[in-house]
């Protein structure tokens, strides 16, 4: 093939992901949605570095849905705050944060997609956790909170 051909077609691929790039809904400042899914996981964590059982609990709907790496899929608000409260979550590390991809509404559930990480933390050897991905979609209940209704951690 000849070298115009190759640029064409680097010119047409980078183009594409240009666009499928400024397509992703992004979870912007002046988001209400970045300020809801942020609200949320500022309740979540404090809730668990906390070992408050209760606020832990009702940040979860009745039939929540929990995968996380390497463990077993918990179905339940009871199995998933067990598993949180009992379990070693990277979310009890100090440095642990969010870092926000996408919040977007998909009729009444908001779906967040982010990065989390424990930057810096001394945990950071091959056996445990040191940053992955979170998918989290939160559904908004008759009284005006928000509760995790399906959550994957990898």
């Amino acid at each position: 093939m000849n070298k115009s051909f190759h640029v064409l077609l680097t010119l047409i691929l980078i183009t594409a992901a240009g666009a499928a790039a400024a397509a992703l809904p992004q979870c912007g400042a002046s988001d209400g949605n970045r300020g809801i899914a942020e609200a949320f996981a500022a309740r979540w964590q404090a809730a668990l570095n906390s070992g408050d059982e209760a606020a832990l609990s009702a940040l979860y709907a009745d039939g929540a849905v929990l995968m996380p790496p390497a463990d077993e899929t918990l179905v339940g608000r009871r199995p998933v705050t067990q598993y949180l409260m009992s379990g070693d979550v990277p979310a009890r590390d100090t440095g642990y944060q969010v870092d926000l991809v996408s919040c977007d509404f998909d009729g009444d559930r908001l779906h967040i997609a982010g990065v989390w990480g424990t930057p810096g933390s001394p945990r950071a050897d091959a056996g445990t956790w040191t940053s992955g991905n979170l998918l989290r979609v939160l559904e908004q209940t008759a009284s005006g909170d928000w509760v995790s209704t399906y959550e994957i951690w990898n």
